[in-house]
């Protein structure tokens, strides 16, 4: 693998389709009143953090779609992000996702030639360290927020383009650690929806309790700002990119630095966090449920239920169960959009009586903890693929040794 050659990344692209490489529309094509509840998902940054396409998506109509076409992906495209978090990269997936998509304004999508590249080893190459530091060095200079003419900067990266036997044999034993995490992810998606029908069901009941959030917590507050650190010590550092489908991923989360956190605001179990910026992400509900020390980054409110006034487990099932209408609390302009301390304090909760809540604690305690341990398994693959991504993709690891170490693993 060490002597595969090297070609320009546009040499590759589908021959039929001269819009092989495309960008996606400008931003006064597709805006927040364009959104609907179902249609046509929306590719944004955020939906590429995790390096995997997933997240919680915005979507469009059919005929909106339509009107931008040359922003259309498709399985087997590859998505790039060519402002803001540059490096970012995904492949729309072949199977459980939508037979079409769009990108946002900061996506960029590019389209192979099946008998010549895989679009999924590519994804893995432009994850390794080398792929990801080819993308960051086409950031502009100016501002250092997006890439210097994308179109021209990711048609020109130099790829590796090794026979196609051996992109399927890197595909195949990478793709067996991401298959076991996205059946992980099914799992924990299907365990918190069983989890929210137990809540539904008990509060149903006649005698439910209606109170503001404000009244059953010992802390509401939005988190600070903090320095990051590289520090193994440092204290992880959530931010709104953490909080998806209901749980905190700490995958892409930053360090901060130790001594400048304050210990107050360290994340306690039964925590919940609630984005407060931005159209599209603000709104998102998650429970905390790790031990690890974590601080939340100034786009995110911390909810703390006191357990002298309620029961924290169950209201964080109501605080879930309120996301919509928490989105709906938002203030500002499209582009600038935010959500008060104050207005979530005084969101009204539908908490089960007291007679409930013991069995409905026991049923949620055992379906959560059923869910934390295929997260922590997903992180542990996660952790075994990113190793072995840098070993494939240098020839310092054989194919053949990597499918034994996946084996085990898997």
């Amino acid at each position: 693998m060490a002597d595969w050659k090297f070609v320009e990344y546009q040499s590759l692209a589908a021959p039929e389709d001269r819009s092989a490489f495309a960008m996606g529309p400008f931003g006064s094509r597709i805006t927040k009143e364009d959104y609907v509840r179902d249609g046509v998902p929306v590719i944004r940054g955020t939906n590429l953090a995790r390096g995997i396409l997933d997240g919680e998506f915005v979507y469009i109509t059919e005929e909106k779609a339509d009107e931008v076409l040359s922003a259309n992906v498709f399985p087997g495209d590859v998505v790039f992000t060519h402002r803001g978090a540059i490096g970012q990269v995904s492949v729309v997936p072949r199977r459980l996702g939508y037979s079409r998509y769009v990108i946002d304004s900061s996506q960029l999508r590019s389209r192979l030639d099946p008998a010549r590249a895989l679009p999924e080893f590519y994804h893995y190459w432009f994850r390794s360290e080398a792929g990801r530091r080819s993308l960051l060095t086409h950031t502009s200079a100016v501002g250092g927020s997006g890439m210097a003419a994308p179109l021209t900067s990711i048609r020109t990266l130099p790829v590796p383009h090794p026979p196609m036997a051996e992109q399927e044999g890197v595909v195949a034993v990478l793709g067996a650690l991401d298959d076991k995490i996205a059946a992980n992810s099914r799992i924990l998606a299907a365990t918190r929806e069983l989890a929210l029908a137990h809540y539904d069901r008990a509060v149903e009941s006649a005698d439910a309790v209606r109170v503001a959030v404000g009244s059953v917590t010992s802390a509401l507050h939005r988190g600070v700002t903090h320095r990051y650190t590289d520090a193994p010590d440092g204290v992880i550092l959530l931010d709104q990119e953490c909080v998806r489908e209901g749980r905190v991923i700490t995958e892409s989360a930053r360090r901060a630095l130790r001594e400048e956190v304050d210990a107050a605001r360290i994340l306690q179990r039964h925590d919940v966090l609630v984005t407060s910026y931005g159209a599209g992400t603000l709104g998102r509900v998650a429970r905390w449920t790790a031990d690890a020390n974590a601080v939340p980054g100034a786009r995110l409110l911390t909810v703390r239920f006191a357990p002298e006034l309620t029961d924290p487990l169950c209201a964080g099932f109501a605080m879930l169960r309120a996301q919509p209408r928490i989105e709906a609390m938002a203030e500002g302009t499209p582009r600038q959009t935010l959500l008060r301390e104050t207005h979530l304090a005084a969101l009204e909760l539908l908490l089960p009586a007291d007679a409930h809540r013991p069995a409905l604690r026991a049923t949620l305690d055992a379906l959560e903890n059923r869910a934390d341990h295929g997260q922590a398994e997903s992180a542990t693959l996660a952790e075994l693929r990113d190793s072995l991504l840098p070993q494939l993709m240098t020839g310092r690891l054989r194919v053949r040794d990597a499918e034994a170490v996946v084996e085990d693993a898997t």
